[in-house]
């Protein structure tokens, strides 16, 4: 099992500040990808070009993370290090260390959140 952060090719690099759209379970995933084409944010609509829906994912190379969760969403899930773990964005006063999160690697949590997108 990997912690590497690394994406496979077809998701992970695209035209530089551009977003691709490609059909996806009853509608379409919007790749957005950044100023050196890297993957910046992974998205659902019903339509070509429509609104957003449902979860989203956020890639943050710079800190080599990434978050499952609904735009507006306080809690959600990240995966990092080779591990994915559920948390919010409230203070947790809980005795001790945050659990360690299920060990997986990205492509395969990636692959595991696509599947949450778009219409059952």
């Amino acid at each position: 099992m990997s912690g590497r952060f690394e994406l496979r090719d077809e998701l992970a690099r695209g035209p530089k500040r551009k977003t691709v759209e490609r059909k996806h379970r009853g509608g379409y995933l919007r790749l957005r990808y950044g100023a050196g084409g890297e993957i910046q944010n992974i998205s659902w609509s019903r339509a070509q070009g429509g609104a957003a829906t449902g979860l989203q994912l956020y890639f943050d190379w710079t800190n080599q993370y990434v978050t499952c969760k609904t735009e507006h969403g306080l809690s959600g899930s990240q995966w990092a290090a080779g591990r994915v773990a559920f948390g919010t964005v409230y203070d947790d006063d809980s005795p001790g260390p945050a659990p360690p999160g299920r060990a997986i690697a990205l492509d395969a949590w990636v692959d595991e959140c696509l599947a949450k997108f778009g219409d059952p």
